[in-house]
C-alpha cells in the first residue's frame, strides 16, 4: 500500500469514495492544479526569497500520521520521524542534530 497524491482510500485500507464516486484522472488533475501546484510554487517562491538573503535555510515540511498502522509498518512510529530520503533532501548532519535536539526533550 502506497499514499497518493489524491488517496481513495484511509491508511487502513476503508474507502474514501462510495463506488463509482472516485475522482476520475481528469478531477486529480484538476485537484493537482488547483491545489498542489500553486502550492508547490508558493513554497518554492519562499524557498528563493530566503536564499538570496541568507546562505543557508531549513523547510521543515511536516506531515501528521497515526503512529500505529500495521497495514503500511510494523511497529510503532516515533512521535517525529526525521527522513533525509537518503541523504537527498536534507544534509545527514542536520538530521543528527535535530534528532539529538528531540532525543534531550524526550520526543
Amino acid at each position: 500500500a502506497t499514499t497518493t497524491l489524491c488517496p481513495t482510500d484511509t491508511f487502513d485500507g476503508d474507502p474514501l469514495y462510495r463506488i463509482g464516486e472516485e475522482p476520475t484522472p481528469s478531477e486529480i488533475d484538476r485537484r493537482r492544479e488547483t491545489y498542489f501546484a500553486p502550492y508547490h510554487a508558493a513554497l518554492q517562491d519562499e524557498i528563493d526569497r530566503l536564499r538570496g538573503m541568507h546562505e543557508n535555510i531549513v523547510l521543515y515540511d511536516c506531515h501528521s500520521i497515526r503512529s500505529v498502522l500495521p497495514r503500511l509498518f510494523e511497529g510503532t512510529l516515533p512521535v517525529f520521524n526525521l527522513g533525509t530520503n537518503d541523504g537527498k533532501s536534507t544534509d545527514p548532519s542536520l538530521q543528527e542534530k535535530v534528532a539529538a535536539i528531540l532525543a534531550a526533550t524526550g520526543e
